[in-house]
């Protein structure tokens, strides 16, 4: 009997032993799991919110397709002049948005800024070159610098990288543009005095209200490429915004574009006049064979 005493006793104590090192590693075990659980969370709330603030601010780690180069109007334009007359401004005020982005294939996304920019008046129609601004988001010294750069019959394109929660443009800049001409102001970001911009009359494209202020502590980056609505713009570019939003068209290839966007426009009316008269959409287009064809 001696011997199963004298091993059970080592055996006792590896046991108890071995019980408490298992119940450590256990505890250590669920600790490090409830840390990992924490750290997955942490880790895909910090990605979400990076991913988000990259999409709709734009002010950490964003890739952008622009240089951060200064770049002069005539380096851009090979120092053409960049004017748009009564005549063509009378012909373009007559185009929907629609006829000009489905011939303005040259660039991606039919040149279109993204759903998020739009008038403050439904009832805004603009015509004009772009003159483009990049700012710094909460900071709208360079939107002031900017309506002072521009020339009448411009376009201002404030790129303040979607950031929404600053009021960065105002009723008396919007006062100040109309005294100087301005054709329409559009801004990646935010404004307030909604409704005293709207009885100006002064066609401004945002992406949000927010009337809370701003600093004044960063300068403009006048006539550079930039980004907004999620469509690079390029100084001299043509703008066109409506109702449904706004579409920018290359210098380079606008006569292209303006001429078909016309004939399209044309052939509309004409399509119209046949509706009035009893046509149906499926006879002038031809999807009553369409139709046959894929049935």
């Amino acid at each position: 009997m001696l011997v199963p005493l004298i091993i059970s006793v080592p055996y006792r104590l590896w046991r108890d032993r071995k019980d408490g090192i298992l119940d450590e590693n256990y505890d250590l075990k669920q600790e490090y799991q409830e840390q990992k659980l924490f750290d997955q969370k942490f880790r895909k709330l910090h990605f979400e919110n990076r991913d988000r603030e990259k999409k709709n601010y734009g002010i950490r780690n964003r890739k952008r397709e622009i240089t951060e180069t200064e770049i002069t109007e005539s380096e851009i334009t090979g120092g053409k002049e960049m004017i748009l007359t009564d005549e063509n401004r009378r012909v373009l005020d007559q185009l929907p948005t629609g006829n000009v982005a489905d011939n303005n294939n040259s660039v991606p996304h039919q040149g279109t800024m993204d759903s998020g920019i739009k008038p403050i008046d439904p009832k805004s129609h603009m015509v004009g070159r772009a003159a483009t601004v990049q700012c710094y988001p909460g900071d709208n010294l360079a939107l002031h610098q900017g309506i002072y750069a521009a020339k009448a019959g411009d376009i201002l394109v404030f790129d303040c990288h979607g950031y929404t929660e600053a009021g960065h443009f105002g009723d008396i800049m919007a006062l100040a543009c109309k005294v100087r001409g301005i054709a329409g102001v559009i801004i990646d970001g935010s404004c307030r005095d909604a409704e005293d911009n709207k009885e100006l009359g002064l066609p401004v494209f945002v992406r949000a209200f927010q009337p809370s202020g701003t600093v004044k502590a960063s300068l403009a980056k006048i006539n550079v490429p930039v980004s907004c609505g999620g469509v690079r713009v390029n100084p001299g570019d043509l703008i066109i915004g409506d109702c449904d939003g706004v579409v920018v068209v290359p210098q380079d290839c606008e006569d292209e574009v303006i001429e078909k966007a016309c004939a399209k426009f044309d052939k509309e009316k004409k399509i119209v006049e046949e509706l009035k008269q009893g046509k149906t959409t499926l006879e002038i287009y031809g999807f009553d064979r369409l139709i046959q064809k894929l049935s």
